[in-house]
């Protein structure tokens, strides 16, 4: 049944369009084409868009040469109800489901505290961490270094937060912390979503054009969390490009600056995070997709 939902589908056409009609006369006479043509669906409905002589590639931008390929998917489940929280005591009213990114670049691993108590003891650069169950309260978060060394404190208020991810970010000053909240799929059931994360602190902003320009996220800017877009089950190709060129999402040879595939799976949600290699590099880019999949 898996297996069944990531197959792209295409709707068949409403009544008076689509590709011809053929009579039985036709079909028995062998008149009728070897390749119909199918008819392609609306803005935003249907699946995938394949190109002819790239079938098993979504996307028909042609003679891209591979940008970097190395966007890896880390797999995750939304926090199920009725987990231990550690944090919390008897007269906690309030919870919130917390997680950590280090989208940091150029540092070692950073230990993570909620007031004066340790609860994540390393998480390294390009790492992400599961979900903890915590109380819905008001709270200073710290990232400290190996050394000691203290390079981010903050106060963070949880109340009526549901999902959370602290993002570990690159600043003018240093280092940052982004709040970013993550949210339930509410879209069909037989559908994924879809959105970006900006955390690269670079000169320009990005668009993000999935497939043939199936999906869209333009002038994506720095430390910018788009909403969710909803997209069918199947993989495809998807490209990052500056946009110092287009206020547009349009693609070609001299701001494309990153190409990889994607799949969208039924009843999960896709994060492209996107955050820097080298911190001296600005037009250097790192891509972690990060699937959340209902239990």
């Amino acid at each position: 049944m898996e297996e069944f939902f990531r197959k792209p589908v295409i709707p068949l056409p409403n009544p008076g369009e689509g590709g011809p009609v053929y009579s039985p006369e036709q079909i028995g006479n062998n008149e009728v084409p070897k390749d119909p043509v199918m008819p392609l669906p609306n803005p935003g409905e249907g699946g995938p868009v394949y190109s002819p002589d790239e079938s098993d590639m979504p996307g028909n931008i042609p003679n891209e040469e591979e940008k970097n390929e190395n966007g890896n998917t880390i797999i995750t489940t939304y926090p199920k109800p009725g987990s231990n929280c550690q944090l919390c005591t008897p007269f906690t009213k309030e919870y919130c489901y917390l997680r950590f990114l280090n989208a940091s670049s150029g540092y070692d691993g950073f230990s993570i505290y909620w007031n004066e108590q340790k609860i994540l003891p390393v998480i390294q650069s390009g790492d992400i961490s599961s979900y903890e169950k915590v109380p819905g309260v008001s709270t200073v978060i710290s990232v400290v270094g190996k050394n000691g060394y203290v390079y981010v404190q903050k106060n963070v208020d949880f109340h009526n937060l549901r999902t959370v991810t602290i993002a570990i970010i690159d600043s003018l000053s240093g280092l940052d912390l982004l709040l970013i909240e993550d949210g339930y799929f509410d879209g069909l059931k037989n559908m994924g979503c879809i959105r970006v994360c900006n955390l690269a602190q670079r000169r320009d902003a990005v668009n993000l054009v999935v497939g043939n320009q199936y999906v869209t996220f333009s002038n994506v800017q720095y430390k910018e969390v788009t909403e969710y877009k909803n997209m069918w089950p199947g993989k495809y190709r998807y490209y990052i490009a500056n946009n110092k060129y287009n206020a547009l999402p349009l693609l070609s040879n001299r701001n494309i600056i990153f190409s990889s595939e994607l799949e969208i799976v039924a009843r999960s949600s896709l994060t492209i995070f996107l955050f820097r290699w080298n911190k001296e590099n600005l037009n250097d880019l790192r891509v972690l997709l990060v699937q959340e999949t209902l239990p």
